[in-house]
């Protein structure tokens, strides 16, 4: 029941959403036909990640050869039972376009790997006991490593996973300002320093608790070098 609730109030939120963005851009944009526009969705029925496409129809899909790094591709939920933290590869057209950067390698494998990466974040939360949070979440950062080595290194391509911090701070007129912090967790800086898994997990658990910040994961692609460590 709680589950139904939860998600019914993520749909009410994404439809204000949608009709704000509407009312905002007014007729005139969206009677234009430039064959330019934007498209608000979800990666799921389930309203946990919404989006916004910035769509150019006078481009062919068949020019399209692979996505631009740097990329960020944010993870959906809030690390709770009825929330966990997921990848949502499947209907994500973002997630889907990293097959591109070799479709022969990724193709088999990518799945498998996005399978595995939410099996294991479906365990983080950072309610939990700390030594428990800290080795759910040494779990995600080297399993995230394996597909370094197994996939994404031989591209070129790095992936890292990110958390990021909104936190708002209200002014004037009844505003919000919003901010924004992020932090790599990256295996080779936190095998090298492992106090920052404990660190780390006491920082989120003090931000969660005062309730003026939004912590958020994503796994963030970059350009990567043989050469590089």
């Amino acid at each position: 029941m709680a589950d139904w609730i939860h998600k019914r109030a993520r749909q009410n939120h994404f439809s204000a959403l949608q009709d704000g963005l509407y009312e905002a851009l007014g007729d005139e944009f969206w009677a234009e036909r430039n064959g330019k526009t934007i498209r608000v969705a979800t990666a799921s029925d389930d309203a946990h990640l919404a989006y916004i496409d910035f769509l150019d129809k006078s481009k062919s899909k068949l020019d399209y050869l692979s996505p631009k790094l740097p990329m960020t591709l944010l993870m959906s939920g809030s690390g709770t039972f009825n929330s966990p933290y997921m990848l949502d590869f499947e209907d994500d057209a973002y997630a889907k376009a990293l097959i591109c950067f070799n479709k022969e390698e990724l193709k088999p494998k990518l799945p498998l790997f996005f399978e595995n990466l939410n099996t294991l974040l479906s365990k983080l939360s950072f309610f939990k006991l700390n030594r428990q949070t800290m080795k759910d979440l040494a779990d995600v950062v080297d399993w995230i490593d394996v597909g370094n080595k197994t996939m994404f290194n031989p591209l070129n391509v790095k992936a890292t996973l990110y958390m990021f911090e909104n936190s708002y701070q209200e002014v004037e007129g009844g505003l919000f300002r919003q901010k924004r912090r992020s932090l790599p967790l990256d295996a080779l800086v936190l095998d090298a320093f492992p106090n920052m898994y404990k660190n780390v997990v006491k920082f989120v658990q003090s931000k969660l608790l005062v309730k003026k910040s939004e912590i958020r994961l994503g796994l963030v692609l970059v350009p990567h070098s043989a050469q590089k460590n």
